[in-house]
């Protein structure tokens, strides 16, 4: 049943005696510090969020939800410290990094290779880095193939000399020009 009392009490004296005001980041600490109002009087404490996990009176005179909103904000606020950021895109697929030990040029390739290194990067230049290098190795690879072998060149046949040949439209139909014979079949309907 409802207490009078239990009511006056927990109006004049809460649970939670520290609300918490304000924040603000500190050049010189390299750190955010949260400004809290002690309940009842005029009183403002400046803490840190190690100051605020080193105590647990402090622990337990703070809201839980207000404890998790500063956890948050903290993690949130290491992982931007944490991050890769792409400064520079280079020529030959290579890129400028800045990290939080420095600057460094690294390539595309060497990127891919050792993801783990980069793991604290956006996904979306990740994703476009990988998405360049391999689109730069398929073109070395089809250099390659076409300095490989010169003789082979591959065509599409047009609609025009499908109705005449009677191939059906269905197949993809290519013209294979290798040295004097030109060879041209359709693979499903054996014409």
């Amino acid at each position: 049943m409802f207490s009078f009392k239990k009511w006056i009490f927990s109006v004049l004296n809460p649970e939670y005696q520290l609300i918490i005001i304000e924040e603000e980041y500190s050049k010189e600490l390299d750190q955010t510090i949260y400004i809290f109002k002690q309940y009842g009087n005029h009183d403002f404490v400046k803490l840190t969020y190690l100051d605020i996990l080193n105590n647990k009176n402090l622990l337990s005179a703070i809201n839980p939800v207000t404890l998790m909103n500063i956890h948050l904000n903290e993690y949130i606020i290491n992982k931007k410290k944490n991050s890769a950021i792409i400064t520079k895109i280079l020529r030959n697929n290579e890129y400028e990094i800045l990290k939080k030990e420095g600057v460094n040029i690294y390539s595309g390739e060497y990127i891919c290779k050792n993801i783990s290194m980069f793991s604290c990067m956006n996904r979306d230049d990740i994703c476009n880095i990988a998405y360049n290098s391999g689109f730069l190795k398929g073109r070395q690879y089809a250099s390659q193939i076409k300095n490989k072998y010169p003789i082979l060149k591959v065509r599409k046949i047009k609609i025009l000399f499908l109705l005449k040949n009677k191939y059906c439209f269905r197949c993809v139909i290519f013209s294979f020009k290798i040295k004097y014979s030109i060879t041209t079949s359709c693979f499903y309907c054996n014409v």
